[in-house]
């Protein structure tokens, strides 16, 4: 019932989405997918086949949105995809609703899906995390702090909770700049 065909595969996601969507209202109900991504060394041989029906198949549930991962997050795949497949055109053509994407994306890449139609919304998370004020360093053209992987999942505020914003920064290099205390009188 929910393995071999594709038909029986997009089942099971079907009808979760159905279920939580009936139990607490399509409007509150989002889902998640990452079309691309390789578990155990397998992927699927048709991305573009499966997840276009798949999202076909969500249309007549208006669900508040749907979320895709996009192929192109450094170590998120064991191939490099062809460039079809980076292509968001078919997703955004088989899905009627709210569609957001995420993956690796920069202020201007993100902008160009939005204004291309590929997507309404993208989604930001690593470079969230290294950016509270992400969204005024995106509106105002600042660079983002690159993120440090290596606190990833590890306890404590570091890699959470101190990374500053692009004005704590500017102050900083101000405040470095006008410090001669240590400079040696002449």
């Amino acid at each position: 019932q929910y393995g071999g065909s594709l038909e029986n595969r997009l089942r099971l996601p079907v009808e979760i989405a159905t279920a939580v969507a009936a139990a607490i209202g399509a409007d509150r109900t989002g889902i998640r997918f990452s079309p691309y991504v390789s578990i155990q060394g397998k992927q699927d041989s048709d991305p573009i086949n499966t997840w276009t029906t798949l999202l076909k198949k969500l249309n007549p549930l208006n669900l508040a949105y749907v979320h895709l991962v996009e192929p192109r997050i450094p170590g998120s795949w064991d191939r490099v995809p062809n460039p079809e497949e980076l292509n968001l055109r078919p997703f955004r053509e088989a899905y009627d609703g709210v569609l957001i994407v995420a993956g690796g994306h920069s202020a201007a890449t993100a902008e160009a899906a939005v204004k291309r139609g590929d997507a309404d919304l993208v989604a930001f998370g690593r470079d969230f995390i290294s950016n509270p004020d992400l969204p005024s360093r995106i509106k105002h053209g600042h660079p983002f702090t690159p993120y440090d992987r290596t606190t990833f999942y590890t306890p404590g505020e570091v890699g959470y909770t101190d990374y500053k914003t692009w004005e704590q920064l500017q102050s900083d290099k101000h405040d470095t700049a006008a410090d001669t205390s240590d400079v040696p009188a002449p």
